[in-house]
């Protein structure tokens, strides 16, 4: 992969992560509340906080991420579920599995499931749901921001 598309691939990773927080702080600070329910069952408390992460990181994402690119909204939303069923499935899994096999807190074993949902949430959408380029409003704010330095740094000129 030339160093262009490298950097462009790391800087929409870094952009993702940077909603993913704040779809994660939804998703731990969601489960901290519903886990002190004593009546609501873990799992439930673990698959309603990541689902609405979800929908935080979806909202976040389409106004700052991702180009929409040319595949129709409603196809968008049907794929951003699917994507996001998947992320859930392994949301789950991870945490029940880890559950079953130790003694770590609930909390501690949320925050080990968060990476593989992470990083399959941005490839899928990447892959599945959006142009895999970052949206054009969000490199013309952070070039902005750099004071015109962006390009450059992609392009590998010095600073």
């Amino acid at each position: 992969m030339a160093p262009m598309r490298m950097k462009l691939l790391g800087l929409h990773f870094l952009l993702y992560s940077c909603v993913g927080a704040i779809a994660c702080a939804v998703d731990l600070g969601t489960f901290f509340i519903l886990s002190g329910i004593d009546s609501l069952p873990l799992m439930l408390s673990t698959s309603l906080s990541f689902s609405l992460a979800t929908l935080v990181n979806y909202v976040l994402c389409f106004k700052f991420i991702f180009n929409a690119g040319t595949t129709p909204p409603i196809s968008q939303v049907v794929r951003v579920f699917f994507v996001a069923l998947i992320g859930l499935m392994c949301n789950t899994a991870g945490f029940g599995l880890l559950m079953a096999l130790s003694s770590i807190p609930a909390i501690w074993i949320k925050i080990l499931v968060i990476p593989v949902v992470l990083i399959w949430n941005f490839w899928g959408r990447r892959k599945f749901v959006y142009s895999p380029e970052i949206h054009p409003a969000t490199l013309v704010a952070l070039n902005k921001l750099l004071k015109g330095r962006l390009l450059p740094f992609l392009e590998g000129k010095n600073l």
